[in-house]
């Protein structure tokens, strides 16, 4: 019995054997043919890899790794820039360490791989292999400028660093873009810090128009998104993004920009998310995806970093590269538009550091209440108010950036100058009808004046500091009819000065029923203090009207009339040196001093009581408005005023 089944177990060995050498000499067969198995396209053919060798490259592209790492950091002590050269040490990122390999790559290393274009265009044509490798070069082209340091990257003056556009195209010659039109001016800006928020989040709100909308209200004013790509939108998908950008100045259009977006864990923990603008140098295949008229931004291989720390907070380096069309803005904020701070990285960084705190404060009960007069305001009230500060104050973005015609029905409009003091600037002031969104009450006709003046040589925290006072309030807010400001309640939406929702009381006070003292209206004002843009918004509020929301009322059906302020940079001084500028030495058009300045955009709204619109309301407004201006310019020691 026992000779028997070593027979049979022989057998059973001599069956198996024969099927596995059928199966080699089968698999021979294929590589001789060079053929892939899954597009039967032709396959360049590589020597095999033992384990051995392979392991030796890997260990070899692990110690270049490190030794760039290491020369990276003694660099950047050596030239005392150390905090923004260890970008991708601090990140614990390998910039030259290639994506992790799937199964069938390893297998086709022993195989041969498959001939460009080859799988690529069997699951969705040469347009779907174009892109790939477009996102791909893009992505390295980012890794390569996250790892990069002085004197490619240099400190600016408002925190972040901004790129050497002359150094940058040497060492990417050809480039990965074609050239821009003429007319275009391009700069680029890096920064760095922590976001409350776990990294799988920050992915999502990348990825997500609406969430990547929402959480960029100052910047981002419209947004459409298409899945081209191939897999999960948060791991290798591409999707085609069309935006338009706003700039919190009246005036000012939209800057339309059209990219596609890719999202990849580069290891456990680590993501890196890239965009890129689709006309490639020398590539036909994306024309597909690259139609309808071009926009007035090419974005450069950018985008961002993201560690989760497993704390709660994420560590993120975001890199803004473009090319901007100057004609989208006036001659007089082009400036502001080379130094970068329009869509500096350090804004876009920022403006993610205050949505996600300000959400950990809505979260928490006990984050972010600094004082309130009359005891402490209840979690329910607290998340109440600011929800409607956060309407009102996405309601001043519209309001100071919206081109006539879109979200405003015109129906008058004036443009004048208006004089105080020896001064002169203009104002444009018009009646419009809000468009009332759903669910709130419609507010009637409104009387409207908006402005940019430019303020020379005054730093713009000094403006924002001088608006943020409270004691001084009285001097230039016509709410207040000149009396002392006192505030009620003040709640911290993030950790940037000055920053934060605050109700305020003026003293002013009308006589009551019996010789009692009154006062029915209230301020709620939601200030944004983090650098470059600096933001105040403001609305008059009934004080009935904020105790039901404190107490759980109607806060959705509540409409608000925001005015307030926006403060940015001139951008003089901070000038970035522009490749694309064929006329470098032309003359400022508004006779730029080599010193920062403020350019200060005001909005002021009021209900027009009975719809009626005389000479005289209009000459009052338009006073009121000058007056505050003018008290400003005086308070922060301007030499001088401008409109721009």
């Amino acid at each position: 019995m026992q000779n028997q089944n070593e027979r049979q177990q022989n057998m059973v060995l001599r069956t198996e054997n024969i099927m596995l050498e059928e199966e080699n000499r089968a698999m021979k067969a294929a590589i001789l043919k060079k053929t892939c198995p899954t597009c039967k396209g032709p396959m360049v053919f590589f020597r095999p890899l033992t384990p051995e060798l392979r392991r030796l490259h890997m260990e070899n592209a692990r110690l270049k790794a490190e030794l760039l790492h290491r020369t990276a950091y003694l660099h950047g002590v050596s030239a005392g820039t150390a905090g923004s050269s260890r970008i991708l040490c601090d990140l614990n990122v390998d910039p030259v360490m290639p994506l992790p390999l799937r199964q069938d790559d390893l297998m086709a290393d022993t195989m041969g791989h498959c001939a460009p274009g080859g799988c690529a265009s069997a699951a969705g044509g040469p347009e779907h292999a174009a892109l790939e490798r477009h996102v791909l070069a893009a992505l390295r082209e980012l890794m390569m400028l996250m790892k990069q340091g002085e004197p490619m990257w240099q400190p600016a003056a408002l925190g972040g660093e901004v790129l050497d556009h002359q150094l940058y195209r040497a060492t990417t010659l050809p480039g990965l873009l074609e050239l821009p039109p003429p007319g275009f001016t391009a700069n680029g800006t890096r920064d760095t810090g922590l976001v409350m928020c776990t990294g799988a989040d920050l992915v999502r709100i990348f990825m997500d128009e609406n969430c990547w909308s929402e959480t960029f209200p100052d910047i981002v004013a419209s947004v459409s998104a298409d899945n081209i790509g191939h897999g999960c939108i948060c791991q290798g998908g591409v999707i085609l993004m069309k935006a338009g950008l706003r700039v919190l100045s009246p005036g000012v259009s939209s800057c339309d920009v059209k990219f596609v977006r890719q999202c990849q864990m580069i290891e456990q923990g680590v993501w890196a998310v890239v965009d890129v603008s689709l006309d490639a140098n020398g590539t036909s295949e994306l024309r597909a995806w690259n139609t309808g008229l071009p926009g007035a931004c090419r974005v450069l291989p950018s985008g961002c970093l993201i560690k989760d720390m497993n704390n709660g907070y994420c560590k993120v380096a975001m890199i803004v590269n473009a090319e901007y069309d100057k004609g989208f803005m006036r001659s007089p904020l082009h400036p502001l538009l080379s130094s970068g701070h329009t869509f500096s990285a350090r804004r876009w960084l920022t403006s993610l550091q205050r949505r996600c705190e300000f959400l950990a404060q809505r979260l928490s009960p006990a984050y972010g209440i600094s004082r309130a007069a009359g005891g402490a305001i209840t979690p329910e009230g607290r998340n109440n108010v600011l929800e409607l500060a956060r309407r009102m104050t996405e309601s001043f973005y519209v309001a100071i950036s919206a081109p006539r015609g879109e979200a405003w029905r015109k129906v008058a409009d004036s443009r004048g100058s208006c004089g105080v003091g020896g001064e002169s600037f203009q104002l444009a002031m018009h009646v419009v009808t809000p468009l009332a969104a759903p669910g709130e009450q419609a507010a009637g006709p409104v009387l409207c004046a908006t402005t940019t003046v430019w303020l020379p040589e005054i730093p713009p925290q000094r403006v924002f500091d001088y608006i943020c006072d409270v004691e001084r309030r009285g001097e230039w807010d016509v709410l207040a009819e000149g009396a002392r400001v006192q505030e009620d309640a003040s709640l911290a939406t993030a950790q940037f000065p000055l920053t934060g929702v605050s109700i305020l009381r003026p003293t002013v006070m009308g006589r009551g029923r019996g010789g009692s003292s009154c006062n029915k209206k209230l301020i709620l004002q939601q200030a944004c203090g983090d650098a470059p843009c600096m933001v105040v918004a403001y609305a008059p509020i009934d004080t009935a009207d904020l105790k039901d929301v404190m107490h759980g009322g109607r806060r959705a059906s509540l409409s608000l009339l925001p005015s307030g302020f926006s403060i940015l940079p001139d951008g003089v001084g901070d000038i970035q040196t522009d490749p694309l500028d064929a006329n470098p030495s032309a003359v400022d058009p508004i006779d730029h001093q080599r010193s920062c300045g403020s350019l200060v955009s005001v909005l002021r709204q009021t209900h027009l009581i009975g719809g009626n619109l005389t000479a005289q309301t209009v000459d009052n407004f338009g006073n009121n408005v000058s007056g505050s201006i003018m008290k400003i310019k005086d308070a922060v020691h301007a030499k001088r005023v401008m409109t721009v």
